[in-house]
């Protein structure tokens, strides 16, 4: 099922969506400099074996350096009874090479600094996203709980739970798997809570498959800046963004359940970052239901004045599609499509900056039940309607372009009962509710990940 546009004006943001400090568009990092680092291997390791799987158990040497027995598959392996858990882990991910399985045992480990993955091909791998836990309540350095700079690394298998910065962090990397991950912080709409859970930033070839996300002040996914990227299996509540794709290229969304958040999905490009561009976002098989939560975040962030009640959103963004998803129970708006504009956000003082929306396809949704009780920002734009228009789209268009071509045109294959064009840069002589100029279709864009995996 796919969703439409929203207005511009529907969100009267400033400037940036749950967008951190720095450039990258994530919260400023603060690494410690005891945080311990994964090594690449060099010349005076590279004689000395390291135990391989072999598809049973192997005898190698545990972080102590004493000779285990080693779980199927594993390099290295962690016991969270050890009373020296931390350290054996801090251990294994220095001395890890490329190509190697850092394991951990189910059980909870008490964690005070930063997990660091810097080496490339790395593993770590828990006992299951219900066995093992990393709690980092009592985290004292480092500005998050899992940094990693590693190309190609893979995370699996675990918890990560109330980190007081973001949970799992992967920077500037190419190749990333997040697989089987819960991450998340059990305190409901606080805004003490970390801002993001998963964060892979200026990345490509990403991969989040099979992860649970909650509790996060931003966004339970972020993708920012990234290439190549898919989303699938996970599931996203209790977060001010269920899952939020930021000035990112070609990234699948499907098969995911966003739902009890403030907006389930939102696709947005943003001013100010080093990759101005955004597009080719294909969303489909995608529940997006009941996203209902107030809003926690920092209300000095875009994200932080979102209303309340929004199942798909997309902001400033170009040729993505929107299909086969089920949109329901969102009170506000089910799809909105709109531009960023200086009126109703901060100027962007970017020449290069494109503020439209163009050439975006929302077809074959389930979008019913949304926009029954619309917050009050929504109903300045629908007209003061209750209930509202479930989808709506901001009527803006550069009129630099030919608005002939094809190619600029936002279309909408939805319900024309359930359909409202707010004028949001008062181009369209008035708000209406006139879908024939929408209606037009675009070509599909690949359901295939677009992730290479070389």
């Amino acid at each position: 099922m796919k969703s439409a546009k929203t207005p511009l004006l529907l969100l009267a943001l400033p400037l940036a969506v749950g967008c951190p400090s720095d450039d990258t568009g994530g919260e400023q990092t603060s690494a410690d400099t005891e945080t311990a680092t994964s090594g690449a291997e060099t010349e005076d390791t590279a004689d000395t074996e390291t135990p391989q799987s072999t598809g049973e158990e192997t005898t190698g040497e545990d972080t102590s350096g004493g000779n285990v027995d080693l779980p199927e598959g594993c390099n290295y392996y962690v016991d969270a009874a050890s009373a020296s858990a931390q350290d054996d882990l801090l251990t294994a991910l220095v001395d890890v090479q490329p190509e190697e399985v850092v394991c951990v045992s189910e059980g909870t480990f008490t964690l005070t600094r930063q997990l660091t993955m810097t080496a490339d091909d790395i593993t770590l791998r828990g006992a299951g996203l219900d066995a093992t836990i990393f709690d980092f309540t009592n985290q004292a350095s480092g500005g998050q709980g899992i940094l990693i700079e590693g190309d190609r690394n893979t995370v699996e298998g675990f918890a990560v739970i109330e980190t007081p910065g973001d949970g799992i962090r992967a920077n500037d990397v190419n190749g990333i798997i997040f697989r089987d991950l819960s991450v998340g912080w059990a305190a409901e709409a606080d805004p003490e809570n970390g801002a993001y859970a998963l964060y892979p930033v200026q990345s490509e070839n990403v991969i989040i498959d099979g992860c649970v996300v909650y509790g996060a002040a931003d966004a339970g996914v972020y993708l920012g800046q990234s290439t190549q990227s898919l989303i699938m299996n996970t599931e996203a509540y209790g977060n001010v963004i269920g899952i939020e794709v930021e000035n990112s290229t070609d990234t699948v969304v499907q098969d995911n359940h966003a739902y009890d958040n403030t907006n389930g999905i939102l696709v947005i490009t943003l001013p100010g970052l080093d990759i101005l561009d955004g597009k080719r976002a294909n969303i489909f098989n995608n529940v997006v239901e009941n996203n209902n939560t107030v809003n926690f975040g920092d209300p000095g962030t875009t994200v932080g004045i979102i209303p309340p009640g929004i199942g798909i959103l997309l902001v400033a963004t170009d040729t993505n599609e929107v299909w086969d998803n089920t949109i329901t129970g969102n009170d506000s708006i089910g799809v909105a499509v709109i531009g960023f504009l200086p009126s109703l956000f901060d100027d962007p003082n970017d020449p290069d900056f494109d503020i439209y929306s163009e050439g975006n396809y929302v077809h074959d949704n389930e979008i019913s039940g949304n926009a029954q009780a619309p917050d009050q920002l929504v109903l300045v734009l629908n007209g003061n309607a209750t209930p509202g228009p479930e989808v709506i789209v901001g009527g803006c268009f550069n009129p630099e372009l030919d608005q002939e071509d094809p190619a600029l045109a936002n279309c909408l294959a939805v319900d024309p009962e359930s359909f409202f064009m707010a004028d949001g840069c008062q181009q369209q002589g008035g708000a209406n509710t006139d879908i024939e100029p929408y209606t037009c279709t675009q070509p599909p864009l690949p359901t295939e990940s677009p992730v290479d995996k070389g």
